[in-house]
């Protein structure tokens, strides 16, 4: 078991899925979590209109270094960048 540097232990993973909802009857299931890379914020911004468009559902957009582990535990994270631009990214 790894304790990460956000301070959450993960002891066992989630199955793997082909599909994950991100908006379920309008209410959203998942976060974008970007570094501070402004291209990242512009292609979150475009996945939330989208997303929006198409389930009225509305994604918000965490930096990085605002999250919090528990995040991962209420819900599912889309991440954007690698782990060179997003801290997010590279405890994962």
């Amino acid at each position: 078991m790894k304790n990460g540097p956000m301070g959450l232990k993960v002891g066992v993973l989630k199955d793997m899925c082909l599909e994950t909802a991100l908006v379920v009857n309008g209410e959203p299931q998942a976060k974008i979590v970007i570094g501070h890379d402004a291209a990242h914020e512009r292609l979150a911004t475009r996945i939330v209109e989208r997303v929006e468009a198409a389930t009225g559902g509305r994604l918000e957009v965490v930096r990085a270094g605002e999250t919090a582990a528990g995040m991962l535990l209420e819900g599912h994270v889309v991440a954007l960048g690698n782990m060179a631009d997003n801290a997010f990214i590279r405890w994962l």
